[in-house]
C-alpha cells in the first residue's frame, strides 16, 4: 500500500434471516468449532485469519462487511 496501511481486522454483519437461504456458512480454516451465525450476529477477527462463505445453495444471504486498517504489524 502506498499510505503503508494494511487491514487489521475484518468485520461482517449478517444482515439475513437465517431460514431465507442454504449454505452460505461463514468459516474459518482449522477451526475445530465454526461460528454459528444469525440475523444480525457482528463477527470481528484478525484480517489475517484464513475463512470462507461456502456456496449458498437456495435464497439470498445479504451481510456487510468492512476493515480496519493500520500499520504494519512488526
Amino acid at each position: 500500500n502506498k499510505d503503508g496501511l494494511v487491514r487489521k481486522l475484518s468485520i461482517s454483519i449478517l444482515l439475513s434471516d437465517n431460514n431465507s437461504f442454504e449454505g452460505g456458512i461463514f468459516e474459518f480454516e482449522n477451526f475445530e468449532k465454526q461460528p454459528e451465525l444469525k440475523q444480525g450476529s457482528i463477527i470481528v477477527f484478525p484480517s489475517q485469519l484464513e475463512h470462507r462463505v461456502t456456496p449458498v445453495v437456495s435464497g439470498v444471504r445479504c451481510s456487510a462487511v468492512t476493515w480496519v486498517r493500520g500499520p504494519a504489524f512488526v
